[in-house]
C-alpha cells in the first residue's frame, strides 16, 4: 500500500511537471495559407514589384482637397515600408476616382462595388480609400487571392490608414489573423497600435507568398 501510494505520487509529479512545459493555448500562431510552391520561388527569388492603383472616393477628396492624392500617396508609402522586409515592393502606378455607397451601413458592400467599378488584371492591386462613415468598427476589407482592398480613413491619422492597408494586403497574400495575445503583429485584429511589427511566423509566410501575383499570372518578376 505504501509502495502504491509512492508510485501514484511519482505519477502525479510527472504529470504536473510535464504540464508546466506545455505551451499556453494562445501562444500558437496559425499564420495562414502558403500560396507559392517552393520550386517556383527558388527559380523566382524576387524582390516582387506590385503596381498600386489608388481609387479615391468623394469623401476623401472633400476632406483633403487639392492634397487628396498626396495624402493617399503617403498612406501607400508607409504601407510599402511595412511590406518591404518580406521582399514585397509597392509602386504607386495610378490614381483614379470611385463613388462609394453613401447609404451603406458597413464597408463590406464597398469591396464588391470597387471590384465591379475598377477591374484589374496582372500583377497589380487596387487600393480604394474612403473617408465615409461606416458602422461595425471595420476599418478595412480584403480577401485572399483577390486584388482589391478598401481602407476607411481615420481623421488625421494616416499612419493608422497605412497600418490597415498593410494588414489587408497581408490577407490578400494569404495571411490569417494573429491569434497570440503577447505581440503587436500587423495581422492582429485588435486595432491600431503605433508599435506594430511582423511576428516571425507571419513574416516568414509573407516572404513565401510575396510573389503570389507573379506566380498566379505566370509572370517573371525580373521582367
Amino acid at each position: 500500500m505504501i509502495k502504491l501510494r509512492a508510485e501514484v505520487a511519482v505519477l502525479l509529479i510527472v504529470i504536473i511537471v510535464g504540464a508546466a512545459f506545455v505551451p499556453a493555448f494562445g501562444s500558437h500562431v496559425h499564420a495562414g495559407e502558403p500560396l507559392v510552391p517552393a520550386s517556383w520561388r527558388a527559380e523566382n527569388p524576387g524582390p516582387y514589384l506590385v503596381d498600386i492603383t489608388v481609387a479615391l472616393d468623394e469623401e476623401w477628396i472633400d476632406i483633403f482637397g487639392s492634397n487628396a492624392e498626396q495624402q493617399a500617396a503617403r498612406v501607400v508609402e508607409i504601407a510599402a515600408a511595412n511590406l518591404r522586409p518580406a521582399g514585397l515592393y509597392l509602386r504607386l502606378a495610378d490614381f483614379t476616382r470611385w463613388t462609394s455607397a453613401n447609404e451603406a451601413e458597413t464597408i463590406h458592400p464597398l469591396l464588391e462595388a470597387v471590384e465591379d467599378a475598377i477591374p484589374i488584371d496582372g500583377r497589380g492591386l487596387v487600393v480604394a480609400l474612403t473617408a465615409g462613415s461606416y458602422g461595425a468598427g471595420v476599418d478595412g476589407l480584403a480577401r485572399a487571392r483577390r486584388p482589391h482592398v478598401v481602407v476607411r480613413h481615420h481623421a488625421g491619422n494616416l499612419d493608422r490608414d497605412a497600418y490597415v492597408l498593410t494588414h489587408e494586403i497581408g490577407h490578400i497574400f494569404g495571411l490569417d489573423h494573429h491569434v497570440r495575445e503577447d505581440g503587436l503583429c500587423f495581422m492582429a485584429d485588435h486595432g491600431y497600435d503605433p508599435d506594430e511589427h511582423w511576428c516571425p511566423e507571419h513574416l516568414e509566410l509573407l516572404r513565401n507568398n510575396a510573389g503570389y501575383l507573379d506566380y498566379a499570372n505566370d509572370a517573371d518578376p525580373q521582367e
